[in-house]
């Protein structure tokens, strides 16, 4: 029997919060420019977990129709979020096919891909659609969608892809059809942070984002970082951190138009100390380092005491 303190287990890599939306109503059909709705939509996201083996789960919770998942695939992403390292596509499966009907109201877990990934990389997901404009449950954050017409599940780069974006009076959105979660078969030791809230966008308080990631090299925290920095553009903080080889890595980001408040190198030296740590860098972003893990937990609470202050 597998220790375990050392078996692999499933660890969620990535998410979103899945919104009753429908294509149409979010404007990308219109831009495909046809009446066409056997689609493949590519969506790029970056993984927060390394693993062996990677499963998906598509929703269609809100949909009144059954979803028909033609083909899907996966593989390592390109510098262009249309495009893919062909070396590493995958063939996804559900149930040991290659295609899946999701019932109205339900969602579905693929089998297990044996695609090694690591923390901070970016993982491309293409899904074939037969009948997309049925669709009403998607995504509004945390990756970058195109959508193209036909089959395009194995194609190394998407020529004529339409991002799939939609404006709101809150901002702008990238639109994530149907997948809600992404795991991933991990090391022990892994750990996901969950985090809940009513909104993104309204808020007097600074958004906070906190969030552990042992075994995860600092180098890849920092990619990590880079895209929690895009979307925390205005009136957020966040703190990664990494727990390797019993060393303690913190990095904290602050937004710019918070630095009348606090600036990054000011609220890290308070918050490396319960981990026995120090550490500076610029107003935006700095990093510090300790040598007790056991502190984290505190680490966090101080974070979160000093910003609502």
């Amino acid at each position: 029997m597998d220790d375990p303190k050392t078996a692999a287990r499933w660890v969620s890599a990535w998410s979103t919060s899945p919104i009753d939306a429908s294509l149409s109503e979010s404007g990308v059909l219109d831009r495909l420019g046809v009446a066409v709705t056997d689609i493949s939509a590519r969506t790029a996201v970056l993984l927060t977990a390394g693993g062996t083996h990677v499963r998906l789960t598509l929703s269609n919770i809100f949909g009144v129709l059954p979803l028909h998942v033609a083909a899907c695939t996966i593989a390592i992403g390109a510098d262009d979020a249309r495009g893919i390292d062909p070396a590493t596509l995958h063939t996804v499966t559900f149930g040991g096919q290659t295609h899946v009907r999701i019932g109205a109201g339900e969602s579905c877990t693929s089998d297990a891909a044996a695609l090694p990934v690591a923390a901070g990389q970016t993982l491309a997901v293409t899904v074939f659609y037969r009948g997309i404009n049925a669709m009403r449950t998607i995504g509004l954050i945390g990756g970058c969608s195109h959508a193209e017409l036909g089959n395009c599940t194995r194609r190394t780069l998407l020529h004529m892809a339409v991002p799939m974006q939609h404006t709101a009076d809150s901002g702008a959105y990238e639109v994530i059809p149907a997948l809600t979660e992404i795991d991933v078969l991990a090391a022990a030791g892994t750990h996901a942070c969950v985090i809940f809230g009513d909104s993104t966008v309204a808020n007097e308080l600074p958004r906070l984002l906190a969030a552990r990631l042992d075994n995860v090299p600092v180098k890849a925290l920092r990619e990590v970082m880079d895209d929690v920095r895009s979307r925390l553009s205005s009136a957020g903080v966040a703190c990664l951190a990494t727990v390797e080889e019993g060393k303690v890595g913190l990095l904290l980001y602050v937004s710019k138009d918070l630095h009348g408040r606090f600036t990054a190198p000011a609220l890290i030296k308070q918050v490396a100390a319960p981990c026995g740590g120090a550490g500076g860098g610029r107003p935006d972003l700095a990093q510090a380092g300790g040598a007790r893990p056991e502190g984290l937990d505190e680490a966090f609470a101080v974070l979160k005491t000093l910003i609502e202050k």
